[in-house]
């Protein structure tokens, strides 16, 4: 190793501070950032979409395929996008489930 720059990724003007990110085996990425955007990256570098968030996202984790991303932050709320357009899939808010869960029980 020579410690070559191979690579930058380049997202929008207001993604400066990487909080979190995740890559594929295929060499795709996902990033999400400070102020609250998420932006996933082509295997080439290419900005592929941004999305923005409000939640203060905690972790992030792709599917084994990479198709998939899974987010959960401070409100409590998992979510499943779909990684080429950052389309939501589904969410579960474990705030109602948990406050069903104490009336219930």
């Amino acid at each position: 190793m020579n410690g070559d720059l191979l690579r930058t990724l380049e997202g929008p003007e207001n993604c400066l501070k990487p909080k979190l990110i995740q890559a594929s085996r295929e060499g795709h990425c996902v990033i999400f950032y400070e102020n609250g955007f998420f932006c996933t990256f082509s295997v080439n570098g290419k900005l592929q979409a941004t999305m923005e968030t409000e939640d203060n996202i905690r972790a992030i984790q792709l599917s084994r395929d990479g198709q998939y991303l899974l987010t959960g932050g401070d409100n409590g709320v998992v979510k499943v996008w779909q990684v080429s357009d950052l389309k939501q899939l589904f969410y579960n808010d474990f705030n109602r489930w948990h406050h069903e869960y104490q009336t219930r029980y």
